[in-house]
């Protein structure tokens, strides 16, 4: 691909340069399947997440494979606990993207925002869930959370 991808780099700001990052990422997980559906959300203790995005189809397919990158996802529905270091690496591994000012970036908005509750509220915890295939089961109440959400959006 033209403007490829250089690691390390600090701005992709041609849709050229996002595919390649995006088909660098992919190449970095054997196996990897775009999910039909994904999000970061966080929760406090008894209380049910929040999902500042919600993500279906092929849209923001590079953040779903950075996501996918800092949690161990490849192919399957699941719940993935989203550590301040990880939601570091993701927030640091998507930032470049910000530079293709033909998009908007909704994902990495959505986690910074995420990182300040953390930071703001010990209580907090985060998770990424990813939702293989709409037809797949629930792989819990963060997941029926997700799926609820695409219901009404």
């Amino acid at each position: 691909m033209s403007g490829g991808f250089r690691p390390g780099e600090a701005a992709w700001e041609t849709p050229e340069k996002i595919g390649a990052a995006l088909e660098h990422f992919e190449g970095l997980i054997p196996g990897w399947r775009a999910p039909a559906a994904y999000g970061a959300a966080s929760v406090v203790p008894a209380g049910p997440a929040r999902f500042p995005v919600v993500n279906a189809g092929a849209d923001h397919a590079l953040p779903a494979v950075v996501l996918g990158l800092v949690v161990g996802r490849v192919d399957e529905t699941g719940t993935y606990p989203l550590s301040v270091d990880r939601l570091d690496r993701a927030i640091a591994t998507l930032a470049p993207a910000e530079a293709a000012a033909m998009y908007q970036h909704p994902n990495i908005a959505a986690w910074r925002e995420l990182r300040a509750e953390l930071a703001a509220d010990p209580r907090v915890r985060a998770v990424a869930v990813f939702v293989a295939d709409l037809d797949d089961p629930s792989s819990g109440p963060h997941d029926d959370e997700l799926r609820a959400r695409l219901a009404t959006a």
